[in-house]
């Protein structure tokens, strides 16, 4: 997984790589859609705890056939941003 680091910082929250320490990390690439696991880690929690939320329909999720799940990177984005703005948890 590789990403672009910026010298100077302009791009929004959202292009911002979620749990990254350093503000200056970003454009990260990442696959238009994020298996649970790699959805987890980028969120900080375990993988148990994403496929939890993923059940409960808390995060955005679509099924590739009949056991596939995944988590649409850009939906993923949008509901962290949402909620950091608003202040809201999961």
């Amino acid at each position: 997984m590789g990403f672009n680091v910026r010298s100077n910082s302009t791009a929004s929250p959202i292009q911002r790589y979620p749990s990254h320490p350093d503000p200056e990390v970003t454009d990260l690439q990442l696959p238009l859609l994020l298996r649970v696991p790699e959805a987890a880690r980028l969120c900080g929690v375990s993988r148990a705890q994403g496929y939890e939320l993923v059940a409960r329909g808390i995060w955005p999720s679509i099924m590739l056939g009949n056991r596939a799940v995944r988590v649409p990177r850009e939906k993923l984005l949008e509901w962290i941003e949402a909620r950091t703005r608003d202040g809201n948890a999961a």
